[in-house]
């Protein structure tokens, strides 16, 4: 999904006929509904990359102690650092990540960055294009005001974050009684 798509929902979401219009013409930036809609959109964007991050897995050698970071990748959070399937204890810094040996390690890392308004949006495979869309319709319904509607986007936003949630909970096998 890009930027321009995720923005056309927005603008149907919050029913706005002058930000439908500005979407539509894809306006420039001096417009004051754009400005707003792209604050909304990458602010969105951001909170559902922080609350359901998309990990990158990669296979990187340790010289001296410390594995670079990947090329290319800004706002890099290192999740788990692992050696012959074990988690190695590490610690991260500007200069890389560091560890107590040299070798091979599988890195497991989010991506945070700068995301631009209409770009292409990459969101992990669980997340649905609707919980972007929700997230933006509430930031910009705040922008503008109108802070029931906000709240009727953020609790939609939440029944969906929870049921992704719940599918990441462990289960447990039922009771055996004897």
């Amino acid at each position: 999904m890009d930027g321009y798509q995720l923005a056309a929902k927005v603008a149907a979401m919050v029913q706005d006929k002058l930000l439908s219009e500005a979407v539509a013409q894809e306006k420039d930036a001096q417009d004051a509904y754009v400005q707003k809609l792209q604050c909304a959109l990458s602010d969105a964007v951001a909170e559902l990359a922080r609350d359901f991050p998309l990990l990158e897995k990669t296979t990187a050698v340790a010289t001296g102690g410390i594995i670079p970071y990947p090329t290319g990748a800004d706002g890099v959070c290192v999740h788990r650092v692992t050696a012959d399937g074990k988690n190695t204890p590490f610690t991260a810094d500007s200069l890389g990540i560091h560890v107590f040996a040299d070798g091979e390690y599988d890195v497991v890392y989010s991506v945070g960055g700068c995301w631009q308004a209409y770009d292409d949006i990459v969101m992990p495979d669980n997340v649905s294009a609707e919980m972007p869309a929700l997230i933006a319709a509430r930031n910009y319904c705040i922008m503008c005001g109108r802070l029931s509607e906000a709240d009727i986007f953020d609790s939609r936003y939440e029944q969906y974050a929870e049921a992704l949630r719940l599918k990441r909970r462990a289960k447990f096998p039922a009771r055996k009684f004897l």
